[in-house]
């Protein structure tokens, strides 16, 4: 079971197309699944401080994925729970509902937030800006959405199909040509990869 549950951190590790938010949902699927494969006892989980390492190792990058494995490993070393396993699942039930309805929250605020823009445009690819935006879409019919490509790995692609399948109006270019759009959208909307103190950054040249 760990050899599957190593294959799944690879995996994890080579993805560079999803978003932040993607990727904390799949880690906390897999997770659940490998856990509730398990048998209940000490033996079973003996391995869980391989496992909760692999994950971290595989996004090193996303401070989610270090609270959530914190959280974790204190059920797990404590020994305070008779059923650590059960206690594991029931985190990550908990945390897989939540992450869901941050997900919805966000759309709804963000949507309202730029409820006045006809013309958006965001750069390569967020799971939370194109939810945004496909929820503002069902409020304003006439909303338009300017897609840079975010080369090298073109995840600006997968945003404008999104968009596109969910009955959006889009329009894709190279990344050299957002100057000559800028000027013709009402804001931009942008997923943040990371946050500081004084910026939120996106991609590089976005903060």
């Amino acid at each position: 079971m760990a050899t599957n549950l190593d294959t799944s951190w690879q995996d994890l590790a080579a993805d560079n197309l999803s978003g932040a938010g993607e990727i904390y949902l799949r880690a906390v699927q897999t997770l659940h699944t490998h856990f509730a494969s398990l048998a209940e006892g000490p033996e079973a989980l003996r391995d869980w401080p391989h496992w909760l390492r692999g994950l971290l190792q595989a996004q090193s990058m996303m401070a989610p994925l270090y609270n959530l494995c914190n959280r974790l490993a204190l059920v797990l070393e404590s020994g305070e729970h008779a059923q650590p396993r059960s206690e594991i699942l029931k985190i990550l039930d908990e945390e897989l509902a939540h992450t869901l309805s941050r997900e919805s929250l966000m759309a709804q605020h963000a949507s309202q937030a730029i409820s006045s823009w006809r013309r958006v445009m965001t750069h390569s690819y967020s799971s939370a800006v194109a939810a945004a935006l496909q929820h503002a879409q069902a409020t304003n019919a006439a909303l338009e959405v300017f897609v840079s490509e975010a080369r090298p790995m073109n995840e600006g692609r997968r945003m404008a199909e999104r968009l596109a399948q969910a009955g959006i109006m889009v329009h894709f270019f190279v990344d050299d040509a957002r100057g000559r759009f800028i000027a013709a959208v009402d804001g931009v909307l942008l997923g943040a990869d990371r946050i500081s103190e004084n910026v939120f950054v996106n991609k590089i040249g976005t903060a």
